[in-house]
């Protein structure tokens, strides 16, 4: 699994697998410029598929949401707020990788 937290993105608990529900957390930075809203653009394997956009809820700890684990293929996520501004990791976007 590759370990964004120094983009402020952490996933609870760090491993997982098919069927799990993870609590991802993001604190990067769009949150760190004030955003009120956030969603997380999540899609699963090199293709980006069954791509959705989940409402991350807004607490003291910055933004959560929670994602169920629908495929053993990587996760790969980027965040975009109201303002359709983006945390892309720079184009490279943040991939994931479940327990296999």
């Amino acid at each position: 699994m590759n370990n964004y937290k120094s983009n402020g993105i952490t996933i609870k608990p760090a491993t997982f697998s098919v069927g799990d529900k993870i609590k991802l957390t993001y604190t990067g930075l769009l949150s760190e410029c004030g955003a009120d809203e956030i969603f997380a653009h999540i899609g699963w394997g090199e293709a980006w598929e069954n791509l959705d956009d989940i409402k991350m809820s807004k607490t003291k700890s910055g933004f959560t949401a929670t994602i169920s684990v629908d495929s053993m293929s990587q996760l790969n996520l980027c965040f975009k707020d109201a303002m359709n501004n983006w945390d892309n990791n720079n184009g490279s976007n943040y991939t994931i990788y479940p327990n296999k």
